[in-house]
C-alpha cells in the first residue's frame, strides 16, 4: 500500500489476514462515499422529471458503472494516460443545472447527446493544461476544492435532515445519533494508533447504527427480501440535436462549460491528493494531472454513449485518504470493483440505503472539515495580498451563485445553468482573477538563448537591460545575473548529456517587492532541482555528486523560491528573488 502515515514502510507493512481485513474495510470506507455520492445525483434528476423506472435504473447503473471503471484507470500510468495514484471517481452536481435543461428543452435523449458531444472538450483542456499552468495556481484549486466543501456540506444537511427537520424528541435522538458518529470518528483519528486509525470512519458508522438499533428506527427488512443480482433493461440512449434550434445550442455551451468546470475541479483534486500522498512535496506533477485528465475523458465519452451521467473527480474521498492516512492503489482498485458489483446487486445497495441519513450525514461533516483543511493549506501555500484577494471574491461569487437568490430573475432562462452554478461561477472569477494579475504585470521582459556556453555573456548584456529599467540597485542585479547563469549552466549539462537540441526561454517580471523568472526548454530536466535547491547539504562531507550541486546551494541562499515542473517534454524553471 502506499499511503501517508508509514503502513508502505517495508518494516512495519501488515501481512496475511490483517492486511486483506485492512484493505477490504477500508475500501468498503470508499465505496460507502462514493456509492451515495453518485447514486444521489442521477437519483434526484430522476425523481424530478418523473423518468419511468426502466429510464431511472439504467441512468444510475450506467453513470455508477462508468465512475467504477474511470476509478479503474486513474491509479496507473501508461502511454501518457491515468494519474498514477488512487483518484476516485464519481460524478459532479457541476451537471445538475445543465441537465435540468437539457432535459427540459428535449428530454433524456438530449441529455445524452450534449453530454457525448461536451465529452471531447475535456481533451482540448487537457492537452492545454501547460500553457494554463501560471492559471491553475494553488489558489485556484483551493477555491474550487472550498466550492466542493460548500456543495458536500448542504448535501450532508440534507441526509442529516431528511425531508423535513424532525420536532421535539426525535430530532434530539438524531441529533445525538450524528454527534455519536462525529465523536467516534474524531477520536479515533486523533488518539488512534496507525493500526486503530484506519478504522476510523468504519467505527464512527458502527456507532451511529448501533445507536439507531437501540433507539430502534432502522429497518433491514428489505434487505432480505431483495434479489442478489439485478440489471437494469440494457436499452441503447436515443441522441437527438436540433443544430437550426438556438436554445440547444445555449444548453450545449452549458455544457461545454460544466465539463471545463469539473476539469479545473479535477486538477484542483489531484492537486489536492498529490499533498495528501506527499506532504513535503512543493512541486505539482502536472503530467500525472494530465494523464488522469486523458483518462477522465476517454470514461466521460464512454460514459455519455450509454447514457450515464459523465464521470468527475469525487472530492470527499480525499479526505477520507487523509483521515485514515492511507493513499493505496490496491484499495482503490478493489473499491470500484466492489462498486461494480454493488450496482448489480439490489441487496447489497439496499443494505447501504438502510444506513440512517444522521449517520451518513454526520460523517459528511466529518469529511467537510477534512476538505476545508485540505483547501486552506493549498490557498495558503502562496498566500498574498493579491492571492487572499482572489480566494475570497471567488468563494463569496460561488456561495452567492448556490443559494440562487442574487436576483435570480435577472438572468436568462438560457444561463441559469451557469449563473446557479457555484462551482462554475466560483472558479471562473478565480481564473478571471487569476489572469487579470498575470496581465497587470508592466515591466517584464522576454529572450531566447540558443544551448551553448558563449551565451553566458548574453545574459548579462540581458539581466542588465532588465534591471536598469526595472529601477534594481546593483546588488540585487548582480544576485539576478548570477541565479540566471548558475540554472542556465545547470541546464547546459543536461543538453549535453542527452545531446538535445533546442532554445531555452527566459522570462522576467518584477511583481511587488520581487523579481519573478521563468526558464523553459523544450526537454525534460529529470533532476529534481528545486529538491537539490533546497537540501541540506554539508559542504565538509560532500559527495562528488553533491559538489556538482554545490552552486545550487549556493544559489537557496540568494532567492527565495524555486520551483521545477516537467509537463510533457517541457521543463519549467521559476524562482523568486526578493529586493533589498
Amino acid at each position: 500500500m502506499q499511503n501517508t502515515a508509514g503502513l508502505n514502510n517495508q518494516t512495519n507493512q501488515p501481512n496475511g489476514f490483517y492486511y486483506h481485513l485492512i484493505t477490504a474495510v477500508l475500501s468498503l470506507q470508499h465505496v460507502i462515499i462514493l456509492f451515495i455520492g453518485i447514486a444521489i445525483t442521477p437519483a434526484m434528476l430522476a425523481e424530478i422529471y418523473n423518468l419511468p423506472p426502466p429510464e431511472t435504473h439504467h441512468l444510475i447503473f450506467m453513470t455508477t458503472v462508468g465512475a467504477g471503471l474511470a476509478t479503474l484507470i486513474q491509479p496507473y500510468r501508461a502511454a501518457g494516460l491515468g494519474l498514477g495514484m488512487p483518484m476516485f471517481m464519481g460524478t459532479s452536481g457541476a451537471f445538475m443545472s445543465c441537465a435540468h435543461a437539457a432535459i427540459s428543452l428535449g428530454g433524456f435523449p438530449f441529455f445524452c447527446s450534449l453530454a457525448l458531444l461536451a465529452s471531447p472538450f475535456q481533451i482540448i483542456f487537457s492537452y492545454g493544461i501547460r500553457f494554463l499552468r501560471q492559471i491553475l495556481t494553488p489558489t485556484v484549486g483551493g477555491v474550487i476544492i472550498m466550492l466542493a466543501m460548500v456543495g458536500l456540506l448542504k448535501d450532508s444537511l440534507i441526509t442529516w435532515v431528511g425531508q423535513g427537520p424532525p420536532d421535539g424528541q426525535s430530532g434530539l435522538l438524531n441529533i445525538l445519533v450524528g454527534m455519536i458518529t462525529i465523536s467516534v470518528m474524531i477520536l479515533v483519528e486523533w488518539l488512534g494508533r496507525d493500526r486503530l486509525r484506519p478504522w476510523s470512519l468504519f467505527l464512527g458508522l458502527s456507532a451511529g447504527i448501533l445507536a439507531e438499533i437501540l433507539i430502534g428506527d432502522i429497518d433491514f427488512s428489505q434487505v432480505g427480501t431483495a434479489a442478489w443480482l439485478g440489471l437494469p433493461p440494457m436499452k441503447w440512449p436515443e441522441f437527438s440535436f436540433d443544430i437550426s434550434n438556438p436554445g440547444h445550442w445555449a444548453t450545449y455551451f452549458t455544457f461545454i462549460i460544466s465539463v471545463q468546470v469539473t476539469s479545473i475541479k479535477y486538477v484542483g483534486d489531484a492537486m489536492a491528493l498529490q499533498k495528501v500522498m506527499h506532504p513535503g512535496q512543493k512541486r505539482t506533477d502536472f503530467n500525472a494531472i494530465q494523464g488522469g485528465l486523458y483518462s477522465n475523458s476517454i470514461s466521460m465519452i464512454l460514459t455519455s454513449f450509454f447514457g450515464g451521467m459523465p464521470p468527475s473527480s469525487h472530492s470527499p474521498n480525499i479526505p477520507l485518504m487523509e483521515m485514515t492516512g492511507i493513499a493505496s492503489r490496491r484499495v482503490a482498485v478493489l473499491s470500484a470493483l466492489i462498486l461494480i458489483v454493488l450496482i448489480c446487486s439490489p441487496k447489497t445497495a439496499y443494505l447501504l440505503d438502510a444506513i440512517p441519513g444522521e449517520v451518513m450525514g454526520a460523517v459528511g461533516v466529518v469529511l467537510v472539515a477534512h476538505l476545508f483543511s485540505t483547501g486552506v493549506r493549498m490557498i495558503a501555500a502562496e498566500l498574498d495580498h493579491k492571492n487572499g484577494v482572489i480566494a475570497g471574491l471567488s468563494l463569496c461569487f460561488g456561495l452567492i451563485a448556490e443559494n440562487d437568490m442574487f436576483y435570480p430573475e435577472a438572468f436568462p432562462e438560457f444561463i441559469r445553468p451557469i449563473s446557479t452554478n457555484g462551482f462554475a461561477v466560483g472558479g471562473l472569477v478565480a481564473v478571471l482573477l487569476t489572469i487579470l494579475t498575470r496581465l497587470s504585470i508592466k515591466h517584464f521582459l522576454i529572450f531566447f538563448l540558443e544551448p551553448s556556453p558563449d551565451q553566458l555573456v548574453k545574459i548579462r548584456d540581458k539581466v542588465s537591460t532588465f534591471t536598469s529599467g526595472a529601477g534594481m540597485s546593483l546588488r540585487n542585479s548582480n544576485y539576478l545575473e548570477l541565479a540566471c547563469e548558475e540554472i542556465f549552466v545547470h541546464a547546459l549539462g543536461e543538453f549535453e548529456r542527452e545531446n538535445i537540441k533546442g532554445l531555452i526561454r527566459f522570462k522576467m517580471y518584477r511583481q511587488n517587492k520581487q523579481i519573478q523568472v521563468e526558464i523553459s526548454f523544450g526537454s525534460r530536466l529529470d533532476t529534481d532541482l528545486d529538491h537539490n535547491c533546497n537540501a541540506n547539504m554539508n559542504a565538509c562531507e560532500m559527495k562528488e555528486e553533491e559538489l556538482q550541486n554545490l552552486g545550487l546551494m549556493l544559489l537557496s541562499k540568494i532567492i527565495k523560491k524555486i520551483t521545477h515542473q516537467n509537463m510533457g517534454k517541457y521543463t519549467y524553471l521559476c524562482f523568486s528573488l526578493p529586493l533589498n
